[in-house]
């Protein structure tokens, strides 16, 4: 079975088409299905607990001592989910790590698989390589 979009990827998906100014059109003339709304606003508002694999996360974050770089694909649904993971609590001693940087690209495809996101991609994995050879 397909595993349910998180709370935060739906409430992602939710903020972005009440920021679109075609949507209200399109509920005004009920092209708008408001019980897939309502259901949807009921699983958005939902709290849900950290995964443990985000906890683990988090905490082996918090003390790395070698740069880390997270790349991440801001419209894709995973990347959603760890978004709403890092802007929690959670993730608050991994702010602070000055060795920690998350980085990330308008992009839907997870895989950066498009040519825009591949090139993103490829500048990113390079500024990485170049800055650990120079500490070498």
């Amino acid at each position: 079975a397909p595993t349910p979009q998180s709370a935060g990827a739906i409430r992602a998906r939710y903020w972005a088409r009440i920021k679109n100014p075609r949507s209200l059109p399109d509920l005004l003339s009920c092209k708008i299905d408001l019980r897939k709304l309502a259901g949807g606003l009921v699983k958005a508002a939902r709290k849900e607990a950290p995964s443990s694999l985000a906890t683990q996360l988090a905490n082996a974050l918090s003390v790395i001592s070698i740069p880390t770089d997270m790349l991440i694909a801001a419209k894709d649904t995973t990347g959603l989910a760890f978004a709403d993971a890092w802007n929690a609590s959670l993730f608050a001693q991994v702010h602070i790590n000055e060795k920690v940087r998350m980085s990330s690209f308008d992009t839907a495809s997870h895989s950066f698989a498009d040519m825009s996101s591949r090139n993103w991609l490829y500048e990113h994995v390079a500024g990485c390589l170049a800055q650990q050879s120079s500490l070498d």
